[in-house]
């Protein structure tokens, strides 16, 4: 049984400042239609480790079709223009 409950890992992928603890949250997170925002916002993370995890987390987590056309227009969009290039 896990002591965090989701409003808890949402709040710590919001704004818990460690990369760190955001890539373990991923890690840790349910896909559900009450994550998939936090989880979609993830791929805009100041940190390139944590972006890639989160393309990694919806590639492997969430069927494409949970996504709504505007959601997968602007994954798209960040991942072809992100500035590291490797996503």
């Amino acid at each position: 049984m896990s002591l965090f409950t989701p409003a808890a890992f949402k709040y710590m992928l919001e704004y818990d400042l460690s990369a760190d603890v955001r890539r373990a949250v991923l890690l840790s997170i349910a896909a559900t239609t009450r994550t998939v925002v936090v989880i979609l916002e993830r791929t805009r993370d100041v940190k390139d480790a944590v972006r890639r995890l989160a393309y990694k987390v919806i590639a492997e987590k969430i069927h494409v079709r949970a996504l709504t056309i505007a959601q997968r227009v602007r994954l798209l969009r960040q991942g072809l223009s992100d500035r590291t290039g490797e996503l």
